[in-house]
């Protein structure tokens, strides 16, 4: 990060400046000082608008901070030491992706009232002509069984939207579920099905 390391700089140069002042007198010492703030944990925050900079560019993760006292001059300087701590990403499996589908399509019921518009059944809300594009060789009743609805999903996914079953874009499998294969033609009106999607994988 460019300010941090500027930041360090800068840092670095002042202290090696106080050291060689006639405010310390053991220069050596001031020197050593120097060094170890320049470098200890890669930067410092000097002030609070800095502070919430880099908490805006993600280090969140304070370690402490600390008083230095110039004897000479009386002055004090706080220094918060601070490390980048990496955002973890949470792995979505697709069972996670399932489960997010199932709350939003029935919120979670296994015996849902069928759909009024297109006739959808079963816990994901499967229409026929979903049913029939899957290609799985079960009866469209069947997609009011969990597993079975998951099987014909699975390969409706797999047919439509293959790489993005591979690589794990629910986003993609989301829409595509919500939409059908020419979802991207339309993709606005999937926005609201995929927020809410999004709420279920974020819990």
């Amino acid at each position: 990060m460019i300010s941090v390391t500027i930041s360090v700089i800068l840092l670095f140069f002042g202290c090696f400046v106080i050291a060689m002042s006639n405010e310390v007198k053991d220069r050596g010492m001031g020197v050593l000082l120097a060094l170890f703030l320049g470098m200890a944990y890669g930067g410092f925050i000097l002030d609070n608008e800095y502070q919430k900079m880099l908490l805006r560019e993600g280090i969140t993760n304070f370690t402490g901070k600390g008083n230095i006292v110039f004897k000479d001059s009386g002055k004090e300087v706080e220094l918060f030491f601070y490390e980048r701590v990496e955002e973890e990403k949470k792995e979505v499996s697709f069972n996670h992706f399932i489960k997010a589908v199932h709350q939003v399509e029935s919120s979670g019921s296994l015996t849902p009232p069928d759909g009024k518009k297109f006739g959808e059944i079963g816990p994901f809300q499967v229409s026929e002509p979903y049913w029939i594009d899957s290609r799985v060789e079960c009866a469209f009743e069947d997609c009011r069984d969990y597993d079975t609805a998951i099987k014909v999903m699975t390969a409706y996914f797999n047919r439509y939207e293959d790489k993005a079953l591979l690589n794990g874009d629910y986003e993609t499998l989301a829409r595509l579920h919500n939409s059908g294969p020419r979802w991207r033609e339309k993709k606005h009106l999937t926005n609201t099905y995929w927020e809410k999607i999004q709420k279920h994988l974020n819990n």
